[in-house]
């Protein structure tokens, strides 16, 4: 009878996915997004891949800054081998800060739990801030080389770790990391062999088994993930990287996007803000990067800073880069309106696109599927006009919103928290943001006035938050002020620049 029982209450607590998986975890996915515990999430990452080479104090160091700038996901490596060594073996493996090694035995392989206690602290610490960890089991790279009997030991590997870690409920699983490196040629040669593609697949399926169905999961790649995975059964959604290569965050997202049967895809690993060598990106790219990517219908965005990803010298200095801090505005803007129902639509900008091929000129453009907001964000500032027929009600709230600093503007250039009313008539409605050139982007934001949305990312900067906290949109714009929040109304928008068990 209590195994009856028992029995039921996990029935009782399971979520079901889209694709009819039952997952008793915090994250389920849904048809273009994410959810935590039963309400939208939205991913904002960053990448901090080899953190578990730090000691706990600079652990902790690295995370509180990352929560304090409310990021929501920590990408990380559980091992390294050398990454100059196309296929790596055991003598490659890196040890972490104290000198563990990862495995005592290599086959079967065999975990070293002195090496595991610290990827344990990290959880947990990551946990206390309210982070997720998206944790890569491996690279690519080591899928086919690393252990002796690959295909064996890579299910087992997997296994091993789903079990270890099955109760957590802050952990999104990377079968691999740039997956296609298996393939020794990849920078020639961009397919990778049925054979390869069942290595990689043996570790999803080994970690599948060890959590038992509770864990989203997906496959960082050098491209995009859907290239040889979209219709596996354990991909629950699709991640791209897109290196600096700024279109590919319109077009294959995109294109990701409309795939069937559909999943939700974000862009795991952009161009790296400050980086010495090309590609490098700015404060300015990084944003328009994210603004991109999820306005074409990515359900969030990784940044990344150089220095920090690999945890290199000055890291400490780069945690403070530009670009780190003007992520959280994205957050902000997405969280003050209903989220669940944000689709794509270019279509609703009449003139002013600007052309991917031609520099930032781009603007994207995204809408509520009900009509209740739309928004377009202009990279340079460059005039637009819009065609207005998608939003509902007769009577418009509009906003200006600085992706810069998370503030809203009127055409004076100052702050305001009040909208810009105007009445939703035929034909083109055109709108010039407050300023433009390089490094002046802009967030048109458009309401339902009888929806009287707070103004965007209202409530963000006011107050210290945890990372899982959400803006419930709907307060009433009226009741904040910049003179109330402590803002000087006349600054202009622009800134300076568990032990392993046996198997």
């Amino acid at each position: 009878m209590r195994r009856l029982a028992e029995g039921l209450l996990i029935v009782l607590v399971l979520g079901v996915t889209a694709w009819g998986q039952t997952r008793p975890s915090a994250f389920t996915a849904t048809q273009h997004g994410l959810q935590r515990n039963g309400q939208p999430f939205f991913w904002l990452g960053d990448t901090g891949w080899l953190l578990m080479s730090l000691s706990p104090a600079d652990v902790e160091r690295y995370l509180d800054d990352r929560a304090a700038k409310h990021f929501t996901v920590i990408q990380m490596m559980a091992i390294r081998t050398n990454h100059t060594v196309e296929s790596p073996t055991q003598s490659d493996l890196v040890p972490n800060y104290a000198g563990a090694l990862p495995f005592s035995r290599f086959d079967p392989v065999a975990m070293n739990e002195a090496y595991w206690r610290h990827i344990d602290f990290i959880l947990d610490a990551a946990s206390d801030r309210g982070l997720t960890i998206a944790l890569a089991t491996m690279w690519g790279r080591d899928a086919d080389s690393l252990f002796p009997d690959s295909l064996k030991n890579n299910e087992r590997y997997g296994t091993l770790l789903g079990r270890r870690y099955r109760h957590r409920d802050n952990l999104v699983w990377l079968v691999t990391g740039e997956y296609e490196k298996i393939e020794d040629n990849w920078r020639q040669d961009h397919d990778i062999s049925d054979e390869q593609r069942t290595l990689l697949r043996a570790i999803a399926h080994g970690l599948e088994a060890g959590h038992e169905g509770r864990h989203l999961m997906t496959i960082h790649p050098v491209f995009t993930s859907s290239r040889d995975f979209h219709e596996d059964a354990w991909l629950d959604f699709n991640m791209q990287q897109t290196w600096g290569g700024a279109p590919a965050n319109v077009a294959r997202i995109r294109s990701d996007y409309q795939k069937q049967p559909p999943k939700p895809v974000l862009n795991g690993e952009p161009g790296y803000e400050n980086r010495a060598e090309p590609p490098t990106s700015s404060a300015w790219k990084c944003r328009y990067e994210g603004y991109w990517s999820v306005f074409s219908g990515a359900f969030g965005f990784t940044y990344g800073a150089d220095r920090v990803w690999q945890f290199h010298l000055e890291w400490q200095d780069a945690l403070q880069y530009e670009g780190a801090a003007d992520m959280q505005h994205l957050r902000s803007l997405i969280e003050s309106r209903p989220m669940e129902n944000r689709v794509p639509d270019e279509q609703i900008l009449i003139s002013g696109r600007g052309d991917l091929r031609q520099g930032p000129s781009y603007c994207a453009a995204a809408r509520a599927s009900d009509g209740c907001y739309a928004m377009v964000y202009s990279t340079m500032g460059e005039p637009f006009a819009l065609n207005l027929s998608a939003l509902s009600g007769d009577r418009l709230h509009g906003w200006w919103y600085s992706p810069r600093d998370g503030q809203c503007y009127g055409n004076d250039r100052q702050q305001t928290r009040r909208p810009f009313e105007l009445a939703k008539t035929q034909g083109q409605h055109e709108f010039t943001p407050p300023t433009s050139g390089l490094n002046q982007d802009w967030v048109l934001v458009l309401d339902d006035a009888d929806r009287m949305f707070s103004a965007p990312g209202v409530g963000r900067n006011t107050k210290r938050r945890d990372a899982t906290d959400t803006v419930v949109p709907g307060k009433d714009w009226q009741e904040a002020t910049p003179e109330s929040q402590g803002v000087d109304s006349a600054r202009t928008p622009r800134r300076e620049a568990a032990p392993i068990d046996s198997m």
